[in-house]
């Protein structure tokens, strides 16, 4: 029974109910001392008196007498209930005998809050994804071999290697304890922040083998920050934590900032720190295999990372799930990186892209995964193709159809436009009313407001709702009225951020911006979105921060009649250019889009043709006319193939855009 099935048949039989009653200490004890017996490790057989004190050290002992613990511990004498409960469970619970120890993390990893989880940014990784990466260094698999985990949690990934590391020395002769006490003594290294973790990583490796030996490299502090000596590594391998910004210490962040300048900065996350420090800590030619974040592929503030990447590693493999989400409890969407420290030039790398199907299986069930192409993609990319403004994990032909774009533009939208985010409200209860009460109040702050999901391919939903842009007011008390609708709010507006400084007035919008930015003709646009879904605004509304908006700057194309937010509207709202966007965007989760205008500004734009923009400009005002959406949905498709005629697409490339865009949307 492999460590996974252990775990659930553990749980299965202490059912939840009887597991909450009791510590998480007081379970991996009870186990601890259940695999010492079952697995042959103890001279003398179950004892109660191990329950007089009932601490790791005194377990430890009753198998070595020196057995290290870095745990400190008050003596613990077990009261009734409790060694009845250890007692049941070590004689009649689920056997531990020939269980990989590694288990012992599992339950530890199990039992973890999950809040203390999210603040250290610290989630388990299944078994099959370690499988799956530490089976990327086969060929390097020798022992001897120096393997760190920056960040090694409860072990799993150092687990693996020991086993790896293992099997090549019975293979080349070496006696098994000999192997045993070299791996722990001068191969295996691993960090972490949690004390409690690295205690159970090296719990977890000492009971690999039934001589003692206490594993000399494991240590309880930061990767990031520390200042040993260790450097030299053949494989860095493990799962950095993720932490963003928001949860980051703000002294930290200033001692990562001034560390990591060149990969970390903005609102980047902490894992893009472990890149280059693990750079820095292998040996040329070593491998650095890390699961984390995508994000760093797409995102503004990956393009240092990207860079660092790209210069100083040779790619060998990239596994992008492709949004979906294989770590429980983790809102990350995961990436597998595999990066050799040597010079990059003329290197090729294989990606191999989850497709998206759904399927009955979770991909973290199948060790597989990476390599079926079944369920992935697999394609080659030239390392110095990527572009340092983002990275599109593309197959050739996709990047065939890129370029045909690409060839007939002489321009980028963010060349042309006036970007603008909508308003941050501070409080929307208090600011946004229904079209009935919005007759009460002065008709100047009186807004048509839109947010999100009102606005669709073409279209702006009437939604009957309307801002109150207090904003424009320098005293709300010359208007009863609205006095009224905010006083109930009163205590919260005044406690946001910008009126406690003393920035706004209580009465005003958090974020109001310039009220010119809403008034006028624009293109409005969600700043998240599964398809893209461009609008034009003539009605001069105002929206939430979830939204975007544009125009055109009208100076540089005076001359060019036909060149109208409408024209751009319907070639963005094409099936070729959502194909396009969704090549380089910023993907969030399996189905989502960040349309952030860097991305957005990214699209080139075609080089002007009057025929052509006169003839997209036409088509967006024959689907703002048409009687039904039976009409509209024919001039869409009429719009796209007209669109693909002007770009030269093929039928096999009309056929991979759809699959493509249908895919998205399942």
């Amino acid at each position: 029974m492999n460590s996974f099935d252990a775990v659930k048949e553990l749980f299965d039989y202490l059912g939840k109910s009887r597991s909450d009653e009791f510590s998480p200490d007081l379970l991996i004890k009870s186990m601890l001392y259940k695999f010492l017996l079952e697995n042959g490790y103890l001279t003398k057989g179950f004892s109660k008196n191990i329950f007089n004190d009932f601490t790791y050290k005194n377990i430890l002992a009753r198998w070595e007498i020196e057995a290290h613990c870095s745990l400190e511990e008050l003596t613990n004498k077990a009261n009734v209930t409790e060694i009845k409960f250890c007692t049941d469970y070590i004689l009649n619970g689920p056997s531990l005998k020939n269980c990989d120890p590694a288990l012992i993390g599992l339950v530890y990893e199990e039992l973890s809050e999950t809040e203390i989880k999210k603040k250290s940014g610290r989630f388990y990784t299944p078994g099959a994804i370690i499988d799956l990466m530490i089976g990327f260094y086969p060929q390097k698999w020798s022992y001897p071999c120096k393997v760190l985990d920056p960040a090694c949690g409860s072990g799993f990934f150092l687990s693996k290697a020991y086993d790896k590391m293992m099997e090549s020395g019975l293979r080349q002769g070496f006696e098994k304890d000999k192997v045993h006490h070299n791996l722990l003594q001068d191969m295996i290294y691993g960090m972490d922040l949690d004390e409690k973790g690295i205690f159970i990583s090296s719990l977890v490796l000492s009971l690999k083998s039934k001589i003692y030996v206490q594993p000399k490299n494991l240590i309880a502090g930061d990767f990031l920050t520390d200042n040993s000596s260790w450097k030299g590594f053949d494989l860095i391998v493990g799962n950095p934590p993720y932490i963003g910004h928001k949860q980051m210490n703000r002294e930290y962040f200033k001692v990562l900032k001034d560390k990591y300048h060149d990969v970390y900065y903005d609102k980047a996350d902490i894992s893009y720190c472990f890149f280059k420090r693990g750079w820095e800590v292998l040996s040329e030619g070593g491998l650095l295999i890390f699961i984390t974040s995508r994000y760093f592929l797409e995102a503004h503030n990956g393009k240092g990372l990207r860079g660092f990447i790209a210069n100083n590693f040779k790619i060998e493999k990239i596994i992008d799930y492709n949004g979906y989400r294989v770590m429980p409890g983790a809102k990350v969407d995961p990436l597998i990186s595999v990066l050799a420290k040597g010079s990059p030039n003329g290197n090729s790398f294989s990606v191999h892209k989850y497709k998206g199907e759904r399927i009955s299986r979770l991909i973290h069930q199948r060790s597989n995964d990476g390599d079926s192409t079944e369920n992935f993609e697999i394609f080659n990319i030239l390392q110095q193709d990527l572009d340092k403004k983002g990275w599109s994990l593309i197959d050739r032909a996709s990047r065939d159809v890129i370029l045909k774009i690409t060839s007939k533009t002489d321009t980028t939208i963010s060349d042309v436009w006036d970007s603008r985010q909508g308003i941050i409200t501070g409080c929307d209860k208090a600011f946004v009313v229904d079209n009935l009460e919005s007759r009460l109040y002065d008709k100047v702050i009186v807004k048509p407001w839109i947010k999100n999901s009102d606005i669709t391919q073409y279209e702006i939903r009437q939604n009957n709702k309307y801002l109150l842009y207090t904003d424009l007011l320098e005293d709300a008390s010359d208007h009863p009225q609205l006095m009224k609708r905010l006083l109930p709010y009163e205590a919260r507006l005044k406690n946001r951020r910008e009126c406690k400084k003393g920035i706004r007035p209580w009465h005003h919008l958090q974020w109001g911006r310039s009220h010119e930015n809403f008034t006028g003709d624009k293109v409005v646009y969600p700043y998240k979105s599964h398809k893209n879904r461009f609008a034009v605004d003539t009605k001069g509304c105002y929206f939430s921060a979830d939204v975007y908006s544009f125009r055109l700057k009208q100076n540089t194309f005076a001359s060019r009649e036909f060149y109208t937010l409408q024209a751009v509207t319907a070639l963005l709202n094409s099936s070729l250019y959502e194909f396009y966007f969704k090549a380089i965007a910023k993907k969030l989760g399996e189905n989502l889009y960040e349309y952030y205008p860097n991305t957005v500004g990214r699209l080139r734009l075609p080089k002007y043709d009057p025929e052509f923009f006169k003839s997209l400009h036409y088509y967006h005002e024959s689907i703002q006319n048409s009687e039904n959406e039976e009409a509209s949905l024919s001039l869409k498709e009429d719009i796209d193939n007209y669109i693909f005629d002007y770009f030269s697409i093929g039928k096999a490339e009309k056929d991979l855009i759809e699959r493509r865009i249908k895919l998205e949307k399942l």
